[in-house]
């Protein structure tokens, strides 16, 4: 029996209780408007949640990154990935802390890789370094330089060389990982990696 039901049949109304249900921030509201409409295919509704955020979002993320070319790259991944993921939100009224979890993560991501890069170029170096064992050598250009070679030396390399480089330093894959996804023995993946490495190494010292 609906309430308006129960009027017809009684002269008063059970005695309610009511709650004051706080009032929602404006802004809040206005986002989950955005956001519906951004779900129902609205391009102009993106440019505007795009507008309101980014200016936070920039901040958030030069926090994290220190480097503003980096921080821009964060950006437009993390605005990448709202434009097509938005569809997915099913709590509209979440956007804020849904925006900011894909940015951190987008920072995690190119830290992530950052650290497997600089392991890779540490390898490659201490190969160069075996090559010129004299310490009174002068260094040439700076770590920026250094990788910009290396990563020359990696793209002249075959295609398998580079798959095996990318699996084991930058995937974080074990040499027996590498060896059950190729189906080799461990020794044989082994035996690739290091003449791959003197292969770099003859590049690197070419280069210098």
């Amino acid at each position: 029996m609906s309430f308006f039901q129960w009027i017809r049949l009684n002269q008063r109304p059970p005695r309610a209780t009511y709650f004051v249900k706080p009032m929602s921030d404006p802004n809040d509201i206005i986002d989950e408007w955005l956001v519906l409409r951004c779900q129902g295919g609205d391009a102009d509704a993106m440019a505007e949640l795009v507008r309101r955020w980014q200016p936070r979002l920039k901040g958030f993320a030069f926090r994290l990154m220190h480097d503003q070319s980096i921080t821009d790259d964060v950006l437009q991944a993390t605005w990448m990935d709202v434009v097509r993921r938005i569809r997915s939100l099913r709590d509209p009224r979440s956007f804020r802390a849904w925006l900011f979890r894909i940015a951190a993560n987008k920072c995690a991501d190119h830290i992530r890789r950052a650290t497997r890069e600089r392991r890779m170029l540490a390898t490659a170096s201490c190969d160069q370094a075996e090559a010129f064992p004299d310490p009174s050598t002068p260094s040439t250009g700076d770590a920026n330089d250094d990788l910009e070679q290396l990563q020359a030396a990696v793209g002249r390399l075959d295609d398998d060389s580079q798959r095996l480089l990318r699996w084991h330093y930058l995937d974080s894959l074990s040499v027996d990982q590498i060896a059950q996804r190729i189906s080799k023995p461990p020794g044989t993946v082994k035996s690739r990696l290091f003449h791959i490495r003197k292969k770099l190494k003859a590049a690197l010292i070419g280069e210098a």
